[in-house]
């Protein structure tokens, strides 16, 4: 089978599929950001900074775009201005109110996890938005995708000086 299973205790990258970018990738993480060739060192820097950069920017453009489509959403779930623009501040104030506690979450237990958490949650998030019945069900989803960013706003910035060379 190409994928693993996820187990306890394992580490997070054991639960992608196997090909030549994971294999050197875990070999990248896990001996402490050293590779053989400076090609494969700038191949996973280039990577890093790209991985890091979507998702920085998925999560602050879904902060914005929701706001255009507002009146499309109160008409489609035939409710008001003020019910529909809790779609928007749930977003924003679980993003804003755990922003510091997933960061001390990334110190404490690993960026790496952290961010891939953020990705995983903001991509269910994304997910259950587009398929939501119900207002209720639409405000749910985006405090999920508001965790999610979270997650991803703040390992972001934790994740650039910690994995690339001072020196680029």
């Amino acid at each position: 089978s190409p994928y693993m299973l996820p187990r306890f205790g394992r580490q997070f990258h054991t639960w992608l599929p196997r090909n030549k970018f994971v294999e050197k990738w875990s070999r990248f993480i896990h001996n402490g950001c050293r590779m053989s060739s400076q090609s494969e060192r700038q191949a996973a820097f280039r990577w890093i900074v790209i991985t890091v950069a979507f998702g920085a920017f998925m999560s602050k453009l879904d902060s914005y775009i929701v706001n255009i489509s507002l009146p499309t959403i109160a008409a489609r779930f035939n409710v008001t201005t003020a019910e529909v623009s809790w779609v928007v501040l749930v977003y924003l104030l679980v993003s804003t109110s755990t922003l510091l506690l997933f960061g001390k979450m990334g110190d404490r237990f690993g960026l790496r996890k952290i961010f891939f958490l953020g990705y995983l949650l903001f991509t269910i998030g994304s997910l259950l938005c587009g398929v939501a019945l119900s207002l209720e069900m639409l405000i749910a989803s985006r405090f999920i995708q508001g965790i999610g960013c979270a997650m991803l706003t703040a390992i972001a910035f934790a994740v650039i000086p910690r994995f690339l060379p001072h020196e680029i």
